[in-house]
């Protein structure tokens, strides 16, 4: 399995670390174990309990994902972000391809807010998330 889910009680954050090649069913099954309960949504109160996620594609060595898939995680995304009230999504992408691929999903998920944050670097994430949910 390409991908890893942890839960950080601490910081009350959902941390996605991704690795290897990462295929459209891969990156779609990771976001739909990350909010769905069998065929339905996780409830609002679940999502309300974390205050971040963090997807980490640093150990990816290939990426094949298309824009179909990349809309459909954007759904997934846009509806967890929508049930929470200041939940903030940060994404580490470190090449051009995954940077590029991060902002066309963050364009079709954020639908104008400013509640996803891409970095290049995990370095510049942990500084990021330090500063607005204490030391990582």
């Amino acid at each position: 399995m390409p991908y890893e889910i942890s839960i950080d009680n601490t910081r009350h954050g959902l941390i996605t670390t991704y690795s290897g090649e990462l295929s459209n069913e891969e990156f779609l099954s990771c976001t739909q174990e990350k909010f769905n309960q069998g065929e339905e949504f996780l409830s609002k109160e679940y999502i309300e309990s974390f205050k971040h996620s963090l997807s980490d594609l640093s150990a990816v060595t290939r990426i094949d994902i298309d824009m179909d898939t990349i809309k459909a995680n954007a759904a997934l995304s846009e509806k967890a972000l929508s049930m929470s009230t200041e939940g903030i999504m940060v994404v580490v992408a470190p090449t051009d391809l995954e940077f590029g691929l991060s902002r066309l999903w963050q364009t079709y998920a954020e639908a104008g807010s400013d509640r996803i944050k891409l970095f290049r670097t995990r370095a510049e994430a942990n500084t990021w998330l330090s500063a607005n949910f204490g030391d990582y």
